[in-house]
């Protein structure tokens, strides 16, 4: 297939052309999401064992630590018995393995969705599932109508498709460092290259965002054709939030954030200020640790890597500082005044406020983003050079694929 299908496809009457991507590269993606099989063997065979054990605390402590020991290592070995062709094939991986992580926890410290471990089946399901299986009653929630689910999301997935193509294509344009002189990456500009980089570190925001949420869609898909609800991962972060603690609580990756909130800020909850404190201070940490894991991963499946430890965990601490700061201003005046400014003005303050501290963030997946521009398709205008024209009208013909997405995404 890859051999058959050609590169690129000039479209002249159009004045294109469009990048088919590397199907292989693709396709090796793809099949690494079988590895949710392994996470749910692992969780069938850590389920059974640990209801066989009673009220052993320490042997459930020991089968507790193996068994997320087993799921943190899976990937690296993997990745070390098979070299895979493309960074996404590791982030897959890991994705799978953080998820198993945390649900594993949930479920040893009884704090997951009540039925999600009624039985082993039941739970081994819900394990491996990219996507957020929600639960009623102590049961898998039933869709109302199967049809609509499907139709919604196949909906919603056209449209984030068309945003990831514009996205892609503005990235493969500008070797995601648009407005950068020499294309220079900002880990190698004094001060990240701030401000001239904030267009950069915005498109790649965006491309990471658009993967991510076309990615959810597809694997919402056919837990939804099973008849079964899945929860909402992303709600236009980049276009509706109007404050820190909306962006990170209420609209950036849902899915990771429930799982946080029942294992580290939900027991603290209902205690007094400093424990609620200390609760949403575990949660950003748990936070930049696992994606230093996931980044690690990354980092284990190439040897062209910008992954430094302890970066990521510091964009996280930074945003910690940002959301608690802004939850002791928004009582005061500031708070106040910040109700009579109109929404895309605080969501364009919001982009200020996460944007500076990116690079912490991007600079380890930089590598991988480059690999989406070569490997996804991607379109290219045609005016004798891929140049800021290129980049211009790709992001004018983004702009009401963007309007549309957030409608789809309220």
């Amino acid at each position: 297939m890859a051999h058959m299908l050609p590169e690129s496809i000039d479209l002249e009457m159009l004045g294109i052309r469009l990048h088919t991507g590397d199907v292989a590269a693709s396709t090796e993606m793809n099949l690494a999401n079988a590895f949710g099989f392994a996470v749910a063997l692992i969780g069938l065979a850590g389920h059974l064992s640990f209801t066989k054990l009673g009220h052993s605390k320490v042997s459930k402590s020991v089968l507790a630590v193996m068994v997320s020991l087993l799921m943190a290592g899976l990937p690296f070995a993997v990745l070390a018995a098979a070299p895979v062709r493309s960074r996404l094939t590791g982030f897959v991986l890991s994705y799978h393995a953080v998820l198993g992580f945390f649900r594993w926890v949930e479920f040893v410290l009884g704090r997951g969705p009540k039925g999600s471990a009624a039985s082993s089946l039941t739970f081994a399901a819900y394990l491996c599932s990219p996507a957020e299986i929600l639960f009623e009653e102590g049961k898998m929630k039933r869709l109302s109508s199967r049809t609509a689910a499907c139709k919604g999301l196949a909906i919603r997935a056209v449209w984030h498709s068309s945003l990831f193509l514009a996205i892609n294509s503005i990235g493969r344009a500008t070797g995601m460092l648009p407005f950068l002189p020499g294309k220079q990456h900002p880990s190698s500009l004094p001060f990240y290259g701030l401000p001239r980089s904030l267009p950069a570190l915005y498109l790649q925001t965006w491309l990471v965002y658009s993967m991510m949420e076309l990615f959810m869609l597809v694997y919402r898909m056919p837990v939804a054709l099973l008849g079964v609800e899945t929860g909402v991962v992303f709600k236009a972060p980049l276009l509706l939030s109007t404050s820190l603690r909306e962006f990170w609580g209420r609209r950036w990756n849902l899915l990771i954030h429930n799982l946080l909130k029942r294992s580290f800020f939900g027991p603290l909850r209902g205690g007094p200020a400093w424990q609620q404190h200390l609760g949403g201070f575990l949660a950003f940490v748990m936070s930049g640790l696992f994606h230093e894991y996931m980044w690690l991963v990354l980092a284990a499946s190439t040897r062209d890597s910008r992954y430094v430890f302890g970066k990521v965990l510091s964009f996280f601490l930074l945003q910690f500082v940002a959301t608690a700061g802004q939850a002791i201003l928004s009582s005061g005046v500031l708070g106040r005044a910040a109700k009579a400014v109109p929404g895309p003005v605080l969501t364009f303050l919001v982009t200020l406020a996460v944007l500076p501290a990116s690079p912490l963030f991007l600079e380890g997946v930089h590598g991988m983003l480059c690999e989406i521009n070569v490997i996804m398709p991607a379109v290219e205008i045609q005016d004798g050079g891929v140049g800021l024209r290129s980049a211009t009208l790709c992001l004018v013909a983004a702009s009401p694929v963007a309007f549309l997405t957030r409608t789809f995404t309220r």
